[in-house]
């Protein structure tokens, strides 16, 4: 049965065409158009280019096209001026949607353009002279490469980035879907509990240095009601410990006091109570003064540089 027009016109695979809309580029399109309409349907959004509702119609057709030619011949420089960008905005646009959709790309440009934006120097442009007779063989060899099914076809992202694959909403809502929900993640009912990642009071006790051990043993006794203050005066920092001033010995015996009280608090062994600068031993602080050797009872004395609570 023969095939009726419609039915040969779905079958043609499509050319979406970049370019810009001028002379001299619109006439190498047409050129293309009319050698190759008969096998490739050619797309080019030619009409109302300045609404902003041609971008709903632009990039669905990318997305929709077998390949995409471009022609960069207005991005990169001028031939008779290697200082002078050319960056034709619609050109570069579309040129990263194709990309970024990883389509079938071929590049093209006048031999009168120099140079690429880095992005794409690296790749490969076929190059045309404006004639009748180069542009006849040239049309025929990007059909060869039309044709040919084996045909490599690369730009900056396909060789980039091979983790991600792009889906439809309607791929993404099924992945959803087939997801594991809350309640199945649960535990089995004999499912072994997991082995928490916190530090035993023990662990947290012989981690400790020498000084804050000290201090922790003298907050966990009752004479000192479990509060100690960090002060600062014109002299240094100082420990106030239940009324117990830490000595006014050396700058270097407070330092040691102030920061074994920081690192109590780091540890989250002490809270802040009342005034800035007063903590107040906590419940996992009094577990690990258990696990010192005097069992957090303060029996006898506890010493800090020259100064002794007992």
């Amino acid at each position: 049965m023969a095939k009726t027009a419609q039915t040969a016109k779905a079958e043609k695979k499509s050319i979406f065409w970049i370019m810009q809309y001028s002379t001299p580029f619109l006439e190498v399109y047409e050129s293309f158009k009319k050698k190759l309409g008969r096998k490739y349907r050619f797309v080019a959004p030619l009409e109302n280019r300045n609404q902003i509702g041609i971008l709903s119609k632009i990039i669905p057709e990318i997305i929709a096209a077998d390949f995409v030619i471009a022609d960069v011949s207005t991005i990169g420089y001028d031939a008779n001026d290697n200082e002078r960008p050319l960056y034709n905005g619609n050109v570069m646009f579309e040129l990263g949607v194709a990309m970024a959709y990883r389509k079938n790309l071929i590049m093209i440009s006048s031999a009168t353009r120099k140079g690429l934006p880095f992005d794409i120097s690296g790749y490969h442009v076929n190059e045309y002279v404006d004639s009748h007779l180069h542009m006849e063989k040239f049309i025929g060899e990007i059909r060869k490469i039309l044709d040919n099914e084996n045909t490599v076809y690369r730009n900056p992202v396909s060789d980039l980035d091979h983790t991600y694959t792009l889906i439809t909403n309607s791929e993404l809502e099924a992945l959803k879907a087939a997801l594991p929900t809350a309640a199945s993640n649960t535990l089995p009912v004999n499912q072994p509990a997991l082995p928490s990642c916190e530090p035993t009071p023990k662990e947290i006790a012989n981690g400790l240095s020498s000084v804050a051990r000290l201090l922790l043993s003298a907050l966990a006794s009752d004479k000192s009601n479990g509060r100690a203050i960090i002060s600062v005066s014109r002299a240094g920092s100082y420990v106030v410990c239940s009324g117990f001033d830490y000595p006014q010995t050396t700058s270097r015996e407070k330092a040691k006091a102030c920061a074994a009280l920081k690192e109590l608090e780091e540890k989250r062994l002490v809270d802040p109570f009342g005034n800035k600068g007063m903590v107040e031993i906590n419940a996992l602080g009094y577990d690990v003064a258990d696990e010192l050797e005097d069992g957090g009872n303060n029996q006898g004395t506890v010493r800090i540089g020259t100064y002794t609570w007992g």
